[in-house]
């Protein structure tokens, strides 16, 4: 009796296992070897082939051994930003925006919005990196004067929150 208990757990552990255990612990092995591709493809020139190569590496990496659950931030933001890597701006677009349903991250809006530049839309992108640079103002310093709107509105909001602030 007791050797086919142990036998039944044996072969049933692996299947209960695999969803709670092994396929996420591949998901963060996945997810850690692409943010270290997107570190190495940050440092390498834009028109080096294996900025292309890295970050088709990326998509295929994380689609496969991560494709667990669209609530994964993490994963999506690796996933956009090989995505804008190829120059495929309007699948980062999508990407960026079913994550924000997920999480209200300030880098989530300000890869959206640099994205959104980068692909025409000027105009939301402005506006998804005004909402950033609010929850973040540090992101100020990484658009520079670029984009003279977005500082303004950032000050104008800021002004406002401290005023409302001494009213209280």
């Amino acid at each position: 009796m007791q050797t086919g208990f142990a036998a039944l757990i044996v072969i049933a552990a692996p299947a209960v296992l695999f969803p709670w255990v092994i396929k996420p612990y591949r998901c963060n092995l996945a997810k850690k070897r692409a943010n270290n591709a997107l570190r190495v493809i940050e440092t390498l020139d834009t028109h080096d082939f294996r900025v292309a190569q890295l970050a088709r590496a990326n998509i295929d990496l994380l689609q496969s051994k991560c494709n667990c659950c669209d609530e994964d931030t993490s994963r999506a933001m690796a996933l956009a930003a090989s995505y804008r890597f190829l120059g495929l701006n309007q699948r980062a677009e999508i990407i960026y925006t079913q994550a924000l349903r997920y999480d209200r991250r300030p880098e989530l809006y300000f890869n959206l919005g640099q994205t959104q530049i980068d692909g025409g839309n000027v105009r939301e992108g402005v506006r998804n990196l005004i909402t950033a640079c609010i929850y973040n103002p540090a992101y100020l310093d990484e658009i520079g004067t670029h984009h003279p709107e977005v500082l303004r509105a950032v000050s104008a909001y800021q002004r406002q929150f401290a005023a409302s602030q001494r009213d209280r």
